[in-house]
């Protein structure tokens, strides 16, 4: 392979796990508060914009990693499958990045014995962390030319 595709194909893969992470950091912080909201504690826009930016630091280590490891195995399988299975690649690439997700969320409750994330407990919270993944699968496409070029 040449050494110039690796590199971008290695930044767009380091893109698309920044971008799906930050969103799900977000959207984490964001069902949490308004869980909180919902049992009657005003949240100002400050703290909100204060404790999201301090959930995305507190998390990018450790969930970040995270995302980085599934994003690894699913992104590879997915260009593996592709070979047989003639789906556009942003849609190939969504699905991988959702179930991806899907599969680390999964994991990691029994695990741990814990919803690491909280902002996943309930099915909306869990949909739209799997749907950062979707959005971190479309960056990749995104980010490769080359993707965009197959069918």
């Amino acid at each position: 392979m040449d050494k110039g595709l690796l590199t971008r194909r290695l930044i767009a893969y380091l893109i698309a796990t920044l971008v799906a992470f930050s969103l799900a950091s977000i959207l984490h912080t964001q069902f949490v508060l308004h869980g909180l909201v919902q049992v009657g504690t005003d949240i100002p826009i400050g703290v909100r914009l204060k404790t999201t930016l301090d959930d995305w630091v507190g998390m990018l280590p450790s969930y970040c990693s995270l995302i980085a490891l599934a994003f690894a195995i699913a992104f590879p399988v997915t260009a593996g499958v592709r070979h047989w299975w003639p789906v556009p690649p942003a849609i190939a690439y969504a699905i991988a990045g959702f179930a991806a997700f899907m599969a680390l969320l999964a994991s990691l409750q029994p695990i741990l014995d814990i919803t690491l994330i909280a902002g996943s407990r309930g099915t909306a919270g869990f949909i739209a962390q799997c749907s950062a993944g979707a959005l971190g699968g479309i960056s990749y496409v995104l980010l490769n030319p080359k993707l965009q070029k197959t069918k």
